[in-house]
């Protein structure tokens, strides 16, 4: 999604390169700093908190290039998929299942 965003910001005349090595180039400071920290140590708190922190990120970009491109952005799918994110990360240690029943 970043590729799609730093194409629509450089009229796609710019690559990332290989690996998205050139990233940081063409992506604004703040943008750039959230995409680091979703890499992250393997602490569990912050790891979960890496995942957040990317879907944030994704929503974001996919919203901008929806919206450059008129595509539909699946809010609800998003917010569920969100909500799914939370549900896991609060079960207990010792689940057995992801949903009870």
């Amino acid at each position: 999604m970043l590729e799609w965003y730093i194409g629509i910001k450089t009229d796609y005349k710019y690559s990332i390169g290989k690996g998205g090595r050139r990233l940081k180039k063409f992506l604004e400071p703040e943008i750039w700093n959230d995409f680091e920290k979703t890499y992250t140590d393997a602490n569990y708190d912050n790891i979960w908190n890496s995942l957040f922190l990317f879907h944030d990120l994704f929503k974001k970009t996919a919203e901008y290039v929806g919206q450059v491109y008129g595509f539909h952005f699946p809010e609800e799918e998003c917010k569920r998929a969100l909500k799914f994110l939370k549900h896991v990360k609060e079960l207990p240690q010792d689940a057995k299942s992801i949903f009870l029943g």
